[in-house]
């Protein structure tokens, strides 16, 4: 509780509003309490102390941020009253609360809810780690790869060896001084449990000496587990000023706050779901045939390169699909979707176009003669017999009902049924439409479509 004058004067203060600032009660006295608010929310004050000397009484609550004295920032909740008509009192009357970690709570589930990136939900998580744990540093770790986390974020985003560094040390040293030779993160991630390091002696020397220079004594590691695997994908890192195991309230909070990064989490995999189902096709996994066209329109506008486009249209699939039945329809469209993969470089692309038909853009090509090439190699591959698993072949009875041969198979028989599809191929090149990245797939469909009149399993190239 605090008492301003008309000017805005600090009169009098309790010793918990010197303690929000940093400060003794004593040494805020005289003061503005301009000082102590943030600058883009002095005008919210001062047009409030208007309102305020205006009208004798309480004033409903308001939120502003203010200034502590080692340069943090807060968000206090005021409730003011005018009492400068009081003669035993002759000021307005504020009592203030620190709402901090509400509102940070509230910009966490906020970021989330939102869709902001995950590096800046991560940030505010460690803020609130830092608010609620003094004398703590808070890095988020995520994505752990070989006892480490392959990416860590903090308030500041700049994280240092006390976040990245080797599990060990030297290989085949020896205990050194008889400490741990294991980081306490690479044993939450083992272990799948929380390691509580109450001193520098609990962590392996290669990082004592890094987190005493800076100051801590103690590090405590929360592993957040996946909920369908059980697996640590994440970490709540927090370095300590003060050494000790944390206090009940401080175990409470830690946990909270690395329940708000497993939400996070899982709002990233949703959303790395949803942004893949939009790009991908959900049986081959393939780019689909946006992304096709979008890396296809990329690459015609990249100056010097040649690109060329070939247009696969399987040859005998729809005579598969009628005898066999969709299933097996779908596993000869996954065989070749991996047989295109295989044959292809690696900075080439393939999609699946739809239905049978599959789309490749070669980048980087020296000359023409390499696009041919890589046709011909891929008709050679898909020309090769594809296995259907048994439980993929139409059951007698759905093939009597669909008016085809029934392929009646011994269920103890292991033997695969082997089909053969091929491929035609159509090839165009950029240089042909400069940037028209729809017209290059015409002309290689096109080009396609001599290939099947001519007999199929051939590749032709386009002729505009």
């Amino acid at each position: 509780m605090l008492v301003l004058d008309s000017q805005g004067t600090i009169t009098w203060a309790n010793r918990a509003t010197g303690d929000l600032a940093g400060l003794s009660a004593e040494a805020i006295l005289g003061h503005s309490i301009l000082e102590f608010i943030v600058d883009d929310d002095v005008a919210l004050v001062l047009e409030s102390m208007e309102y305020l000397l205006d009208r004798p009484g309480r004033f409903r609550p308001m939120e502003f941020r203010y200034r502590r004295a080692d340069g943090s920032t807060g968000v206090l909740e005021a409730v003011s009253a005018n009492q400068l008509r009081d003669e035993s009192v002759n000021g307005i009357v504020v009592q203030v609360h620190d709402i901090t970690e509400r509102r940070i709570i509230d910009q966490v589930l906020e970021s989330i809810a939102s869709g902001a990136t995950f590096a800046a939900t991560m940030r505010l998580i460690a803020r609130l780690v830092e608010e609620q744990l003094e004398g703590t540093r808070a890095i988020i770790g995520v994505d752990p790869v070989d006892g480490r986390f392959r990416s860590a974020i903090s308030v500041f985003d700049l994280v240092d060896e006390l976040a990245g560094a080797e599990a060990l040390g030297e290989p085949g040293d020896p205990a050194q001084d008889g400490g741990p030779r294991e980081a306490p993160w690479a044993r939450a991630i083992r272990t799948r449990t929380t390691v509580i390091a109450s001193s520098l002696d609990e962590i392996p020397p290669a990082l004592r000496d890094e987190a005493r220079q800076q100051g801590f004594s103690a590090c405590w590691v929360i592993p957040i587990l996946s909920p369908t695997s059980g697996e640590v994908e994440g970490g709540l890192i927090a370095w300590r000023t003060k050494s000790g195991p944390p206090s009940p309230g401080e175990r409470v909070a830690a946990e909270r706050a690395s329940r708000l990064v497993a939400l996070a989490l899982e709002r990233r995999r949703s959303h790395d779901l949803l942004s893949h189902a939009a790009r991908h096709d959900n049986l081959t996994h393939l780019p689909n045939r946006a992304q096709f066209f979008q890396r296809l329109s990329r690459e015609l506008r990249r100056s010097g390169r040649l690109v060329a486009v070939l247009y696969l249209d399987l040859d005998g699939f729809k005579s598969v699909n009628d005898r066999y039945g969709h299933r097996a329809g779908d596993e000869v469209l996954i065989a070749v979707a991996k047989r295109i993969e295989a044959t292809l470089r690696p900075d080439d692309l393939t999609a699946r176009l739809g239905g049978d038909e599959f789309g490749v853009i070669c980048c980087h090509l020296h000359e023409p003669e390499e696009a041919i090439t890589i046709a011909e190699r891929l008709i050679e591959s898909l020309a090769e017999p594809i296995a259907l698993p048994p439980d993929a072949i139409r059951s007698p009875e759905m093939a009597a009902l669909a008016g085809v041969p029934v392929i009646d198979l011994d269920e103890d028989d292991d033997t695969l049924i082997e089909v053969n599809v091929g491929a035609t191929i159509g090839i165009a090149f950029g240089a042909e439409v400069g940037t028209d990245h729809e017209r290059l797939v015409e002309l290689a469909d096109a080009a396609m479509y001599q290939g099947k009149r001519a007999g199929r399993g051939v590749w032709r190239l386009s002729s505009s």
